[in-house]
């Protein structure tokens, strides 16, 4: 199908589906950019597609170029926060909000990770209220308690220095949650 027949949106969402099976993230990407500007695929299905290209695509250039990874993490964002906006409990949204937000955390350093440690949890668990068996999100909030449990003397001290009751988590909680 050429990307200018795609009529529908379940038509778009098929097509992008195929290319992402083949692994054509970048074509999948450019096929939903040329539709998004129809208003018709201005959805939340098609922002969460969106948005799950662009982490694809983050992946690939998370070692390779880090000027593409922050792009595509950013623009993810982006576009996971306006099918939110248009649905504020779309599941796949609310999933690459909080998936985007984590990587966001990490790019800005450990110090930006632990003065939002509490907002990513709260973005973790909204996403986890969709599904509770999502094996990504489970992962990601075990990775929470691991990196909260793990955090040094200094990590700490700093949290207590910006939260009245600070962030805390158990051994036996990463494995719940992985």
């Amino acid at each position: 199908m050429l990307d200018d027949e795609v009529l529908t949106p379940d038509q778009l969402l098929y097509e992008v589906n195929n290319l992402m099976d083949s692994r054509e993230y970048e074509e999948a990407y450019s096929l939903v950019l040329k539709c998004l500007s129809d208003s018709q695929f201005q959805i939340p299905n098609v922002y969460s597609v969106l948005s799950r290209l662009c982490l694809n695509i983050a992946d690939i250039y998370s070692r390779a170029d880090k000027e593409k990874y922050e792009f595509y993490i950013n623009t993810g964002y982006r576009f996971a926060k306006t099918g939110c906006s248009l649905n504020e409990n779309h599941p796949g949204c609310v999933k690459y909000v909080a998936l985007f937000f984590e990587r966001k955390l990490w790019l800005k350093g450990t110090k930006r990770w632990i003065e939002k440690s509490f907002d990513l949890k709260q973005q973790l668990l909204k996403s986890l209220s969709f599904d509770q068996n999502d094996p990504i999100i489970l992962h990601k909030i075990g990775l929470w308690c691991f990196e909260v449990t793990g955090w040094t003397w200094v990590q700490k001290k700093f949290a207590y220095a910006l939260f009245k009751e600070p962030p805390r988590s158990s051994y036996q909680e990463v494995t719940q949650n992985t």
